[in-house]
């Protein structure tokens, strides 16, 4: 039996009432905790992705500067193959002796059209002269499978080198890895306002 302060019994039915009310102060506890908890994560693995699509802009754009620019002075050629199932890109001189790999992140999708397909591979030349052939681009994808960046890579005899032009996404969410290759398509840079040129 339960006495309060004043030594009066305390019923059953009143310390039922008050544990009822605890657990059910503890399942809202609970229940706003998880909540916080849930789109903490959310908000951390967006974030994530964020520095991964940008680290993987970063590792592609530099990867073709490097060596182009390489190419140009030693006046080598070298092939540049990225596998996009795998997400690696190898380097190899012009006797097909890889050097360099270089791996991207893994949680996100790239694709390259070519020939009107999206490539499991693309596998380019770097000149002599830094120019680059053939020429393409690389769209690089978010954990929602929209293009936040596009990279074309230009080759042009008449300059010699090789031009990269990066496009950044600013809110065309019809850029998804599902109608890539309509949106390739149709991509111009005065058509496409949705899109910065960086």
């Amino acid at each position: 039996m339960c006495y309060n302060n004043n030594n009066n019994k305390i019923t059953g039915s009143k310390m039922g009432n008050r544990n009822g009310s605890i657990s059910l102060e503890i399942l809202v506890a609970a229940l706003i905790v998880s909540f916080f908890a849930f789109f903490g994560n959310i908000r951390i693995k967006n974030a994530r992705t964020v520095g991964q699509v940008n680290n993987a802009k970063i590792l592609i754009a530099d990867t073709y500067k490097k060596y182009a620019t390489i190419s140009f002075d030693k006046n080598v050629i070298h092939r540049v193959i990225i596998d996009y199932n795998i997400k690696i890109i190898e380097i190899f001189d012009n006797i097909d002796k890889k050097i360099e790999e270089i791996v991207l992140p893994k949680e996100i999708k790239y694709a390259t059209i070519y020939g009107g397909i999206i490539q499991d591979k693309m596998n380019a030349k770097i000149t002599e002269q830094g120019n680059i052939t053939p020429i393409f681009s690389i769209y690089i994808f978010d954990n929602k499978d929209i293009a936040k960046y596009r990279i074309s890579l230009y080759g042009f005899d008449t300059l010699k080198h090789l031009r990269i032009n990066i496009y950044k996404n600013k809110s065309d969410k019809t850029a998804n890895y599902a109608n890539i290759i309509k949106f390739h398509d149709s991509f111009t840079e005065e058509s496409n306002k949705l899109w910065e040129k960086e």
